[in-house]
C-alpha cells in the first residue's frame, strides 16, 4: 500500500520501462488525472469525477448545495452528498431521511424495515437496540427485493471502482459488499481493490522472506524471483513455477541477495527484491515500501526506474567534464588520451567490474572481478593507475 503520508496517491498496476506491468503508487484525483478509489475521496476539492473517470471542473448547475448532482452522483461541495439525485448537506440527524433510498445516502446511517425508521448504524446493525431486518446497503431496501446497484458493471476493473462494490471471481459478477466479501450470501475468490482483479495477490513481494512470512498464502518461485498465491500443494495456485515452490521462510535460501552485486540504480531498480541507496551508492535488498532487508540507508530505497537520480552519469565509459555532471556510484571522471579536458566515467582501484573498459586509465579488470592498480615501471594515464599512487611520463614509480 502507498504511505499514508502520500495523499493523493493509490496503488495501480502500471508498465515499467520494459512494459512489465508493477504495482506502483501513482497520483489520483488532480485535475485531468485519474479519480482515486474507494475510500478515498474520488477528485480533489472543487472537482468532479466525470464519467470517464478522469477529474476535472465540473459543468456549471451541478454539484453544489441544492442542485442536481454531478456524474458518478457526486457534489464537489465538502460535506454534500448526494441524496435523491440532489446535493444536499450531509446530517448526522438520520432521522430526517424520508426512506429507505434517502436514508441509505447519508453516511452512517441504516433502515430498519422492522419499524420503518432511519436509524444511526453500520453494516451489522443499528447503534442503539435492534433491528431483525437492517438494511444498510442501497440493494437491500424494500426488503432486499432491489436490483444489486453494482450489478450494472460487467467486469472487475469497473466493479472495484465503484464505492461500495466488488468481484467474485466465482461467476457471480460484481457485488455490494466490503473487502470481506459480499453483502449477502458468500464468495470463494473476492476482489475488492483494483489490483487485485485478474491478478496473483502475492505477487507485490519482492523477496522470499516477506513473501512467505506475511501470509500463509503466499510462496515464493526462486527462478523467477516472484511471489504467488500459494495452493498448499507445493504449486502456485495462480502461474507457474519452474523449480521448487517454496512456501515456508526457513526454506528460503540464505546469504546475501545478487542485489550487491550490481552498482547502477536503473539496473537495480529493474530487480524486483532491490532497491537503490543514493546515500551510499549500494544496491540493497528492499521491500516493496523501499525499507531495506539488510543494511540501512538514509532515505527511502529507489524501487523503480523513475526513482533513480538523474544528476550523475550511470554507466562506466560515459563521456564526463571535470566542470559539469559527476558520475554515479562513486566513480570518478578521469582523463582519457582524448585529451586534456575531456574525460570517462571510471571505476578505481580495487572496485568491482565486469570488464577492463569499466576501469580508470590503464588498468585492467582482474580474475577476482576488481580494477587492478599497476606496478612500477608500467604505462600510466594517472596516479591512480599505480599500486604506488605516483605516475610520471606515463610510468608508473
Amino acid at each position: 500500500m502507498c504511505r499514508s503520508a502520500d495523499i493523493g496517491l493509490e496503488c495501480r498496476l502500471a508498465p515499467d520501462s520494459e512494459g512489465t506491468e508493477e504495482l506502483r503508487c501513482l497520483p489520483c484525483g488532480q485535475s485531468g488525472g485519474p479519480c482515486c478509489k474507494s475510500p478515498n475521496e474520488p477528485c480533489g476539492d472543487g472537482l468532479a469525477c466525470g464519467t470517464d473517470r478522469t477529474c476535472g471542473v465540473p459543468p456549471a448547475g451541478c454539484g453544489h448545495d441544492g442542485e442536481p448532482c454531478c456524474a458518478r452522483d457526486e457534489c464537489v461541495e465538502s460535506g454534500f452528498s448526494c441524496r435523491s439525485g440532489t446535493c444536499r448537506p450531509q446530517v448526522a440527524e438520520c432521522d430526517l431521511a424520508i426512506d429507505c433510498d434517502e436514508c441509505l445516502e447519508v453516511i452512517g446511517c441504516g433502515y430498519c424495515a422492522d419499524f420503518d425508521t432511519c436509524e444511526s448504524g453500520d453494516t451489522l446493525g443499528p447503534a442503539v437496540g435492534s433491528c431483525s431486518d437492517w438494511n444498510s446497503t442501497p440493494e437491500m431496501c424494500g426488503g432486499g427485493g432491489g436490483t444489486d446497484r453494482c450489478a450494472v458493471n460487467t467486469d472487475c476493473d469497473d466493479c472495484t471502482f465503484e464505492a461500495g462494490c466488488g468481484w467474485c471471481d466465482d461467476g457471480s459478477g460484481c457485488r455490494s459488499g466490503n473487502s470481506e466479501g459480499p453483502t449477502g450470501g458468500s464468495c470463494g475468490s473476492w476482489d475488492w481493490f483494483g489490483y487485485s482483479c485478474g491478478s496473483d495477490t502475492c505477487a507485490g513481494y519482492r523477496n522470499c522472506e516477506t513473501c512467505t512470512n506475511v501470509s500463509d498464502l503466499c510462496g515464493w518461485c526462486p527462478g523467477a524471483r516472484t511471489c504467488h498465491d500459494a495452493s498448499g500443494l507445493g504449486v502456485p495456485d495462480v502461474g507457474t513455477c519452474d523449480g521448487t515452490f517454496v512456501e515456508w521462510p526457513l526454506e528460503c535460501t540464505t546469504g546475501p541477495a545478487p542485489c550487491s552485486e550490481i552498482f547502477d540504480c536503473l539496473e537495480c531498480a529493474d530487480h524486483p527484491e532491490c532497491g537503490w541507496c543514493a546515500d551510499s551508492g549500494l544496491c540493497l535488498p528492499s521491500d516493496l515500501d523501499g525499507t531495506p532487508e539488510i543494511g540501512t540507508c538514509g532515505g527511502p530505497l529507489a524501487v523503480f526506474d523513475s526513482e533513480c537520480p538523474t544528476s550523475c552519469l550511470p554507466n562506466a565509459a560515459d563521456a564526463c567534464d571535470p566542470s559539469g555532471l559527476s558520475c554515479c556510484d562513486s566513480m570518478s571522471c578521469r582523463a582519457t588520451v582524448s585529451g586534456a579536458g575531456h574525460g570517462a566515467c571510471c571505476r578505481e582501484a580495487g572496485a568491482i567490474c565486469f570488464s577492463g573498459s569499466e576501469c580508470c586509465g590503464y588498468m585492467d579488470c582482474g580474475t577476482d572481478g576488481t580494477c587492478q592498480c599497476r606496478e612500477a615501471s608500467r604505462a600510466c594515464l594517472g596516479d591512480g593507475d599505480c599500486c604506488s599512487g605516483f605516475c610520471s611520463s606515463g610510468i608508473c614509480g
